[in-house]
């Protein structure tokens, strides 16, 4: 009778090992074949029954979180504001640094997105894909350059398992970070945004999309509006690229595909709000050439109606 050899922790990346680091007590794990073991606290990780390298908290952890706060108006209150970094609807950079023609776009990105992508400084540089799930965008990461590191709390497909909340890497370790759709389900987003920017080079750009009136899907716990996700960003010291609602994903289509008319194909469920999406444009378009408030212009439509709202920053 033959006896099955225990799994061992797979090689994803060459130089990954040089980041890995215990979610708990941040320190030091060396790769024991079947283990790694943090020489810190003495944690053990080993990988899950998929194949994927485990690095999720055994326990609870204790988190401290300062936040500024004071009484004077959120500035963007005003959409008038000069600030560069506002785009309604969201839309393509001039001048991208990669050129992605020819390549499919991941479904949950658009053209717009990816011409923010940076490229990468040098071979090996490493981009993380927080909350990666099947890793749809490994593909157009690596176009840019980049080794491509995945991270999700559960995905089977994900190569490394680990929480936002607390990530099992060095500070200073990657040159780019995507988290498409993913600052909605974490329990605490100030933590898990913090966190993202800690294991940031600086200078190194995050790239994200987050839902506002999407409805509730698979644990989503904040939705965030265009006033939320800017302090949020601006809180943890980002230095703020772009942010402004996905102009392809208003709320009526949002709706339409993810929970009014959820098993039919995504272009039929919206021909059925296709009518009511434009009985809502031409009404808001009547009120504007009435009024000229603030809420009665396209600027405000689009970010009231918004699903989700893209954000570019730097550290």
């Amino acid at each position: 009778m033959s006896m099955t050899s225990p799994p061992r922790v797979p090689e994803i990346l060459p130089n990954l090992g040089n980041i890995l680091r215990c979610p708990a007590c941040s320190g030091i794990v060396k790769n024991q074949g079947e283990t790694l073991d943090c020489q810190g606290c003495g944690e053990r990780y080993g990988i899950s029954p998929n194949g994927q390298l485990d690095l999720r908290l055994k326990k609870k952890k204790l988190s401290q979180l300062a936040l500024e706060t004071n009484s004077s108006f959120d500035s963007t209150y005003n959409l008038q504001i000069e600030d560069k970094y506002w785009i309604i609807p969201f839309s393509a950079r001039k001048n991208p640094e990669v050129d992605f023609t020819g390549l499919e776009v991941p479904v949950r990105l658009n053209p717009a997105q990816l011409s923010y992508f940076p490229k990468a400084r040098k071979a090996g540089s490493l981009m993380l894909d927080l909350g990666c799930g099947e890793e749809l965008h490994r593909q157009v990461c690596e176009h840019a350059g980049f080794a491509y590191v995945g991270l999700d709390i559960r995905h089977q497909k994900a190569g490394i398992l680990g929480d936002a909340h607390a990530l099992p890497f060095a500070d200073n370790s990657f040159d780019f970070v995507l988290a498409i759709a993913t600052l909605e389900h974490l329990r605490n987003p100030f933590l898990g945004i913090r966190e993202a920017r800690r294991v940031m080079k600086p200078g190194a750009r995050l790239l994200g999309t987050v839902a506002f009136l999407e409805p509730f899907h698979d644990l989503s716990y904040f939705h965030h509006s265009h006033h939320g996700v800017n302090y949020l960003l601006q809180d943890a010291g980002f230095k703020i690229m772009a942010i402004g609602p996905e102009g392809d994903w208003p709320v009526l289509r949002a709706l339409s595909e993810m929970i009014l008319f959820p098993k039919l194909p995504k272009k039929a469920a919206n021909i059925l709000v296709a009518p009511l999406h434009f009985l809502h444009r031409l009404w808001w378009k009547l009120g504007s050439a009435i009024s000229k408030s603030e809420t009665a212009q396209e600027r405000y439509r689009l970010l009231a109606t918004a699903g989700s709202l893209t954000f570019v920053v730097e550290k």
